[in-house]
């Protein structure tokens, strides 16, 4: 019985391994922080305009090189829109967006693969 315990006490741990290994991940403007690649996104929303940080390894990622499309799932509503930079490190666009909104953001960066974060507002 001690051994079937320690096992799926192991099993356990390794499945939620993952994401302890990036509990760090923390908003720095307010929004909401997923992680994916090694990369933290930050989106930040306000009615009429989403806001997202990108962080490569805790540093901002300057997003002139970046291309992003936004899709907003909300009501049964799907508005899609592209993302521009800011000339800084962040991605913009004026997009409508209301609580309980589901976001999906397609990212693209030159020379590397396309990634996907999905927020629940």
């Amino acid at each position: 019985m001690k051994g079937l315990m320690s096992v799926l006490l192991a099993a356990l741990l390794m499945v939620s391994a993952p994401s302890i290994a990036h509990s760090d991940a923390k908003a720095l403007h307010g929004g909401q922080v997923q992680v994916s690649h090694d990369m933290e996104f930050e989106l930040v929303h306000s009615a009429e305009l989403l806001t997202l940080y990108v962080r490569d390894h805790g540093k901002p990622l300057p997003s002139a090189d970046l291309k992003a499309r936004i899709t907003v799932l909300s009501g049964g509503k799907k508005h899609e829109s592209t993302m521009t930079s800011d000339g800084a490190d962040a991605l913009v666009a004026t997009i409508a967006v209301t609580d309980k909104a589901v976001v999906i953001v397609q990212l693209e960066e030159d020379g590397h693969h396309p990634v996907t974060v999905r927020f629940s507002l």
